[in-house]
């Protein structure tokens, strides 16, 4: 479906606000709270939770990835009013739970965007929640004035952070937990919830999916069982190389939080940035949708 940019604000530090339409006018579909949208940009595929949908406008926050793999840059630096997007979707990968008796929702950085209108929906239903919202520094904080009256931040830069342990301790019974952020956070929430004896089906993640970083070196790929060599460079991921060559491999959900894509590692030495497999998984395999290498070399049962 194509749609216009009606609107892009700097509603943050390195963060823009983007609004956007139905290019033709006609009226949106409908998005459950915790949906996202993917944005079709230069050929590449980005993926942004909604802040706020209803029939006339969807809006997304975007903030500028350091480094970039093109999406952000495109959106801060290029795109301007009246450009028109391909966009797909919108999608509900990270459904709330309907019977919960109160809700965590755990935030940090720019993960707090599908909990704007989680927490307007819980408002709408009279429903009890709270938020924690963890940021680098204020001035990179988004407005939050939609995200109700208990709502708890921590500042990097002023030395405060959320006590996960304290935070699941404190929880009524009963309650279901909601995180979306960076992968340390989210294995932190995971690991909390699991010295707490707070069942998996109440602990509900979602993740950045794939990050690149600066140090990030091109690897050679080799496919075993396909007999295929390849070079994989930083920014691409190790699953789309594998697809790209002609390999036939599973996946799913492409964020490093389902497991659908895990495969045997048979040499070389990987950087795990999945937010789904336990130490005894990653000893032999990985989630190639979203980890790299830290070798140059990898060699894995595709």
């Amino acid at each position: 479906m194509q749609f216009v940019v009606v609107n892009k604000t700097l509603v943050a530090t390195d963060v823009v606000q983007v609004t956007l339409g139905a290019a033709d006018g006609s009226r949106l579909p409908s998005a459950y709270p915790g949906s996202h949208i993917v944005v079709m940009l230069k050929g590449l595929e980005r993926r942004y939770s909604l802040t706020s949908a209803d029939v006339d406008h969807y809006k997304i926050c975007v903030q500028r990835a350091r480094p970039s793999r093109g999406g952000s840059d495109y959106l801060h630096d290029t795109i301007k009013r009246g450009d028109i997007l391909q966009v797909e979707g919108p999608f509900n990968g990270f459904p709330m739970s309907s019977g919960a008796t109160h809700s965590v929702l755990l935030a940090g950085g720019i993960g707090v965007t599908p909990f704007f209108s989680m927490a307007q929906e819980l408002r709408r239903r009279g429903a009890s929640f709270e938020v924690h919202y963890a940021v680098r520094s204020r001035d990179r904080m988004l407005p939050t004035d939609q995200l109700g009256s208990e709502l708890a931040v921590y500042v990097d830069d002023e030395g405060t952070a959320v006590d996960l342990a304290r935070v699941f301790a404190d929880a009524p019974a009963g309650s279901t937990f909601y995180g979306c952020g960076p992968r340390g956070m989210l294995e932190a929430m995971r690991a909390a919830a699991r010295d707490h004896g707070t069942p998996a089906v109440s602990v509900r993640m979602e993740s950045f999916g794939a990050a690149q970083r600066a140090n990030d070196e091109p690897i050679e790929l080799r496919l075993d069982t396909s007999d295929v060599t390849i070079r994989v460079e930083p920014g691409q991921s190790i699953l789309q190389a594998s697809l790209d060559a002609g390999v036939w491999a599973t996946y799913e959900c492409n964020r490093g939080e389902c497991g659908s894509c895990y495969v045997r590692v048979l040499e070389g030495t990987v950087d795990h940035r999945d937010v789904c497999l336990n130490s005894a998984q990653r000893a032999t395999g990985m989630c190639p949708c979203v980890s790299w290498a830290s070798s140059a070399r990898l060699v894995l049962d595709l």
